[in-house]
């Protein structure tokens, strides 16, 4: 697709939902123009939302879930980490 001619598109939608879609984008090292940019062209060449409009989502999606279960866990190593310092005290007293 050529840089040098674009059609300025316009459209309505939410202010919570477009602050979260920039939000995204930027997360994804993009532009909000470039992630439509490549909806779009998506779009067209699948001719199926669902069947390629995401591709940036995929390719990210291991360290997105790597993230994710990391964040899960903390507060459960965290509690473990706890309960084995409590323990070593306990053994320490024993002895």
């Amino acid at each position: 697709m050529s840089d040098t001619k674009t059609q300025l598109a316009t459209f309505r939608v939410e202010p919570e939902l477009w602050e979260e879609f920039k939000a995204q984008a930027r997360r994804n090292g993009k532009t909000a123009s470039d992630a439509l940019t490549d909806f779009v062209q998506n779009y067209v060449a699948a001719g199926d939302v669902l069947a390629s409009a995401f591709p940036a989502e995929i390719d990210n999606l291991e360290s997105r879930i790597e993230e994710r279960v990391t964040e899960a866990i903390a507060p459960i190593r965290q509690e473990l980490a706890e309960l084995r310092a409590e323990l070593r005290g306990k053994l320490r007293r024993a002895a």
